[in-house]
């Protein structure tokens, strides 16, 4: 497996990132309605701007999309979005159903969190839906913590930071 940013001026890598977005999108939107805690589909152009032009949001300075490959397939895709001078902010980290349960989820973070400090930032934020669990304690086995919240949500988040 390996990790590489897409490139927002490459047609192939927008539509691939646009595509984990929307697959991350579509997971999140179903299991909040699970939860019982849905998330309003009326709010996704607003939440998940990058499903609508995922060029224009990863072009943005100090921004990136992440994805994790291996020989003959796309595991998943993480975004690193600036925050602050100092502050990234981990975005959509997903990894595919049938790739899971196989350390790409840690592989990914992992770089991810390597591409951020190799890109100047001192420190890493993340929110994640409380139904994510397993997501939740990768997160914590990394090293992240509680932390305040740095967005406003109309349902219930889970706040995690780390120095990198």
């Amino acid at each position: 497996m390996h990790v590489r940013a897409l490139d927002s001026t490459d047609p192939d890598d927008v539509e691939l990132g646009r595509t984990l977005v929307s697959e991350y999108v579509e997971a999140t939107m179903t299991e909040s309605e699970a939860y019982g805690e849905p998330v309003p589909r009326s709010m996704t152009r607003e939440l998940f701007p990058e499903c609508f032009d995922f060029a224009a949001v990863y072009a943005q300075p100090g921004w990136s999309y992440l994805v994790l490959e291996s020989r003959d397939d796309v595991i998943g895709g993480a975004g690193l979005r600036r925050h602050d001078s100092s502050t990234a902010e981990m975005k959509r980290m997903w990894i595919r159903p049938v790739h899971r349960r196989r350390g790409a989820a840690r592989q990914l973070a992992l770089d991810l969190v390597d591409h951020a400090r190799t890109s100047g930032y001192a420190r890493m934020i993340l929110d994640v839906v409380p139904q994510r669990e397993g997501a939740i304690a990768l997160y914590r086995s990394l090293g992240f913590v509680a932390s305040d919240p740095v967005h406003e949500y109309p349902f219930s988040m889970i706040y995690l930071a780390r120095e990198l």
